[in-house]
């Protein structure tokens, strides 16, 4: 229901390297919590300290992985090919920028058994891209995503919600645009003001305002209903919570939990929903497995439902399926909910 896969993924990170400029929100050593990239044997004993079984991906995030010097890129792979080889490992996952894949590179990546690529797009508008600081526009972007799915790789898009020039309505058309790529997975990160960067220093100057939680959130609860109507795997939503972010972090809509507000607030709109269809009915039931998002955050959807109906009670019913509510013997599955929200929006 939450749309959220598990995935076993053994993560290396390259913290800026490969980028050939600084966008302006960006401190991916902060981010990450990473201020080096690993050295390659390092690689080969966390690799070799995994269960043969293992099974899983390994991954090369942050900087742009196919903009660093090809050799360079050839070690990184290399590392990995005994272990896919053998069963250890099932693909390699690198993340880059749209403008780093051209068909010399995707060939290179094919060859070096790259199955995912992850473009850190932001934005699919120009004027968006211009006063981040990207460095492409948004045909570059759409032209990459397209690149990637013809050749058979998985394309995964990282977008960024709240930055300068950007809103509703632009970031609506870019979660739009990228289902319309068909990408296979999204990432939504809300923009936050981190320590030392150009974002920061517009910010002291009263030029950037964040976006408050409340803003990102219900944002991304739309944005997340895009995804999930069209089984495109949402693998994250807000910054991954650290010590090294949050002390980094400046203003703007970073909470440790994001995702499970997101989650959370469209279980509230889903509840809403019900009651309605079911004619303001002073039973509402739910799987118990859902008790968390129907609670929502410290208690905030139970206290909100009960300020709005009063006479309502929430009971836990262990036959539903995961994802529905129901009322009084109408069950409203979490499917058909995200396509008549969808379709109210």
């Amino acid at each position: 229901m939450a749309n959220l896969p598990k995935r076993k993924i053994l993560p290396f990170f390259i913290p800026m390297e490969g980028c050939p400029n600084a966008c302006i929100f960006c401190d991916q050593r902060a981010i990450s919590g990473e201020k080096a990239s690993p050295l390659l044997k390092q690689i080969e004993e966390q690799i070799a300290a995994l269960p043969a079984d293992f099974g899983g991906e390994i991954a090369f995030y942050g900087g742009s992985f196919s903009m660093l010097p090809p050799s360079r890129q050839q070690q990184y792979l290399n590392t990995a090919a005994a272990a896919l080889d053998y069963g250890k490992l099932s693909l390699i996952r690198i993340s880059t920028r749209p403008d780093g894949v051209d068909s010399d590179e995707l060939d290179f990546l094919a060859a070096g058994g790259v199955k995912t690529i992850e473009l850190g797009i932001q934005s699919f508008d120009d004027d968006v891209l211009k006063r981040s600081n990207r460095g492409y526009s948004a045909e570059q972007a759409t032209d990459a995503c397209k690149r990637i799915k013809d050749r058979g790789f998985n394309l995964g898009i990282q977008l960024m919600t709240g930055l300068p020039g950007d809103n509703r309505q632009k970031s609506l058309a870019s979660i739009w645009q990228s289902r319309g790529l068909a990408a296979d997975m999204v990432r939504i990160y809300p923009t936050v003001v981190l320590q030392n960067t150009p974002l920061a220093t517009m910010y002291q100057r009263g030029e950037y305002r964040p976006q408050t939680l409340d803003e990102a959130v219900t944002l991304c609860r739309d944005m997340a209903a895009v995804c999930i109507d069209a089984e495109i795997a949402l693998i994250r939503l807000g910054l991954n919570p650290s010590t090294s972010t949050a002390a980094a972090v400046i203003d703007g809509p970073y909470h440790p939990a994001f995702g499970h507000l997101v989650y959370s607030a469209l279980k509230l709109q889903q509840m809403e929903m019900a009651i309605a269809r079911g004619g303001r009915a002073n039973q509402l039931f739910y799987p118990p497995a859902d008790a968390a998002l129907v609670s929502g955050q410290n208690g905030d959807n139970r206290n909100l439902l009960q300020q709005k109906y009063p006479q309502l009670r929430l009971l836990s019913d262990k036959y539903l399926q995961l994802g529905a509510v129901a009322t009084a013997g109408t069950i409203y599955n979490y499917r058909q909910f995200i396509s008549d929200f969808l379709a109210e929006e």
